[in-house]
């Protein structure tokens, strides 16, 4: 397997079940051998599930933004020595919808990310053509005390306090650059770059 979209594209006949043979025994050992590439696999199993009977070329594209996206977030956490940094998992932009599904009148947009062992989901929302509301949520966690939430995007910094289901709102934040960091206790649990 050479490039990003070499894998991905035999992975896709994989998971299609077109491969046969010494192909197909092929890309299990590989599977069984590489843990990256079981991650970019079980992405590629999702967005099947998440589309439907989809465009695989549109797919393909996803995946592969993603893949390379996913990749970068995982290499700037070795960098930075912790798993603080979250990997986006999801971009509702770059997914191709259904077939037969028409888009929202509203340009609604979902992200998800992994932050080592938390889940954090985003929903942005179009408050005018020059700002955002932002519901987020994370998941699989329980703290002591409640979780903070910062953003930053040069001298404008905004923050608000989740509840206790980890449930958090931004109403009217103006589209820029943002670093949004994840507090619980003083202790920084998580940091996403988010753009808006």
């Amino acid at each position: 397997m050479q490039n990003d979209v070499d894998k991905i594209e035999l992975l896709l006949k994989f998971n299609r079940g077109e491969l046969t043979g010494d192909a197909e025994k092929a890309v299990r050992e590989a599977l069984k051998n590489d843990p990256e590439l079981r991650i970019i696999n079980q992405l590629l199993q999702d967005i099947q599930i998440d589309t439907g009977k989809g465009d695989w070329s549109q797919i393909l594209n996803f995946a592969s933004e993603s893949a390379s996206r996913m990749f970068d977030d995982f290499m700037r956490n070795r960098r930075e020595g912790a798993e603080v940094y979250a990997v986006r998992t999801y971009d509702s932009k770059l997914t191709p919808l259904p077939e037969g599904v028409r888009p929202a009148a509203v340009d609604c947009r979902r992200l998800k990310f992994k932050i080592g062992d938390y889940d954090l989901e985003l929903s942005l929302y179009p408050v005018s053509t020059d700002s955002r509301e932002i519901i987020g949520q994370v998941h699989k966690a329980k703290f002591d005390k409640p979780l903070e939430v910062r953003l930053k995007s040069g001298k404008r910094s905004y923050s608000v306090t989740a509840d206790r289901f980890n449930l958090f709102r931004f109403e009217r934040v103006p589209v820029a650059e943002y670093k949004m960091t994840l507090l619980s206790d003083g202790q920084i649990i998580g940091i996403v770059d988010l753009s808006l």
